[in-house]
């Protein structure tokens, strides 16, 4: 075990006292309950990039979640079959396009998402497809977590992008803390994130074809996070980020949106 690793395993030990003893047994995530220890435990030391102890945050990721001719072909597979379109937030009576296409799936049929009050009229619900449960399911497997929402997004081009922002609706149970977990197809991009309380300290990981990324615990209240945008690039991206909906009823607090 490197430096590196041992330092990471060393933070999850601590973590897990901080928050009380470990226990065997299955992984599991109650319907309104988050277990912050139990969550670091889904992950090998090394593949938690980034935690933070003081707010109960943490980046999770692993590189080859899906093997690559596998996530080849379920990249393939989405590109044409799930219902890409753009989605519009309005400014003074005007409607303005977002910076990406996206889909979104959810259990429920009338759950329609939108990000903030200007979100209109948001973006329809989508039934699930047999490819996106079955990444579901695995991903279940891996965390313990049974995600019942996501919100696919598609890079077409170098200019797309994922502005500054924190994933902190309402009917997610912000504050709240909870997962969200990012798989990754296509094209690499960076994925930034920083602190709420000091802009300048922008740190970043990679998310790879076939990759998984976790933004855990309270990140979503502590900080933000980006895509940039890109120079160049070869290929088209797929991301999918998963959700936990614990409150359908929950609308949006934010007036505006824009990421």
């Amino acid at each position: 075990m490197n430096v590196l690793h041992r330092r990471k395993t060393l933070m999850i030990i601590y973590a897990m006292l901080l928050h009380g003893t470990t226990s065997e047994g299955t992984k599991t995530c109650d319907t309104y309950g988050y277990d912050f220890k139990q969550q670091l435990q889904a992950f090998n030391d090394d593949e938690i990039p980034f935690i933070d102890l003081d707010r109960d945050s943490y980046i999770g990721l692993i590189d080859n979640f899906f093997e690559e001719n596998e996530a080849t072909e379920l990249m393939q597979d989405m590109s044409s079959s799930l219902p890409w379109d753009w989605t519009y937030y309005e400014i003074n009576g005007t409607q303005i396009r977002g910076p990406r296409k996206m889909a979104w799936f959810a259990d429920g049929a009338d759950w329609n998402y939108m990000f903030s009050l200007n979100h209109v009229p948001g973006i329809p619900v989508s039934e699930w497809t047999p490819t996106l449960l079955s990444i579901r399911e695995k991903i279940k497997e891996k965390t313990g977590i049974h995600f019942n929402s996501m919100l696919a997004n598609l890079y077409e081009e170098p200019q797309e992008h994922s502005a500054w922002h924190s994933d902190d609706d309402p009917w997610l149970g912000y504050p709240e803390p909870s997962d969200i977990v990012s798989i990754s197809f296509g094209e690499a991009r960076e994925f930034h994130f920083r602190p709420n309380h000091d802009e300048t300290d922008v740190k970043s990981v990679t998310l790879k074809h076939g990759s998984l990324g976790v933004m855990g615990g309270s990140f979503q209240k502590f900080y933000q996070h980006s895509v940039p945008c890109v120079k160049a690039q070869t290929t088209y991206r797929i991301n999918l980020t998963f959700r936990r909906i614990l409150h359908p009823e929950r609308k949006p607090l934010k007036a505006y949106w824009h990421s």
